[in-house]
C-alpha cells in the first residue's frame, strides 16, 4: 500500500461514517494555522540550535523526507 494510501482510506471511512464529520480546510484557513505555529516553530528552531544543529538544514531534510514518502499535505 502506497504511504499515504491509508491516510485517504481512514478519512474515506470517516466521511462515511455519520458519527463523525470531517471538514476540509480553506488556503485562507492552512494559512492561518501557520501563522498561529509559527512561534512554536521559532522555539523548535532554537532548542536545534541549542542542540547544535542548523535548524534550515534538519527542515530541509525533514521536507524532503515528507515529499518523498507521500506524506506532505
Amino acid at each position: 500500500m502506497p504511504p499515504r494510501a491509508g491516510q485517504f482510506a481512514g478519512r474515506a471511512k470517516l466521511k462515511g461514517d455519520a458519527a463523525h464529520e470531517v471538514y476540509a480546510l480553506s488556503p485562507e484557513q492552512v494559512a492561518k494555522w501557520k501563522v498561529a505555529a509559527q512561534p512554536l516553530t521559532d522555539a523548535w528552531a532554537t532548542g536545534v540550535k541549542k542542540a547544535g544543529g542548523d535548524p534550515a538544514k534538519v527542515m530541509t531534510d525533514l521536507k524532503e523526507a515528507i515529499t518523498k514518502f507521500g506524506a506532505a499535505f
